[in-house]
């Protein structure tokens, strides 16, 4: 995985619980200690650690992982809040940049627009990792209300609410 790109398959639910866990251990964990403890699995926490800290939730130092005043913050929301706190911080996040001013200029975007997206930003070489990435950007949008999912026509919309605006 490379540094500067987003793990979009890291869910966002392993990003929350990973912001639950620390905060149940008082914000602050050392790392080896955090993987023994949390029984995540080894191959995902990193990843989840990459995407908590390019969110600005967590930082990591000399094998320590803290919680920032931002993911203190998040975690001691609300799952309505957290949502949409999320989703105001992934919008500043490639690919979601990009697709969150696409989305707002059209208002629907077929999934072609949206693969079109993740090849841009080095998501994917074949048609298997670039859908399996789609899959997992989706999984994203609808978690952070980004984005509505139409499954019968295959496209993303504003959600209601922005639609509006």
């Amino acid at each position: 995985m490379e540094s500067d790109k987003f793990p979009l398959c890291v869910s966002p639910d392993h990003v929350m619980g990973l912001l639950g866990y620390l905060s149940g251990l008082g914000g602050v964990a050392d790392a080896d200690a955090f993987n023994k403890a949390s029984g995540v699995d080894l191959d995902l926490l990193p990843h989840a650690l990459v995407a908590a800290e390019m969110l600005g939730l967590v930082t990591s130092d000399s094998g320590y992982i803290m919680l920032t005043k931002l993911g203190k913050r998040l975690g001691d929301e609300s799952a309505r809040h957290a949502r949409r706190a999320l989703g105001e911080m992934l919008a500043g996040i490639e690919p979601f940049k990009s697709l969150v001013r696409l989305l707002k200029e059209r208002r629907v975007l077929r999934r072609d627009d949206v693969i079109g997206i993740l090849r841009d930003n080095r998501y994917g070489e074949g048609e298997e990792e670039v859908a399996r990435g789609f899959r997992c950007l989706l999984s994203w949008l609808l978690y952070a209300h980004l984005a509505e999912y139409d499954p019968d026509e295959d496209v993303i919309r504003l959600p209601r609410e922005r639609r509006a605006k």
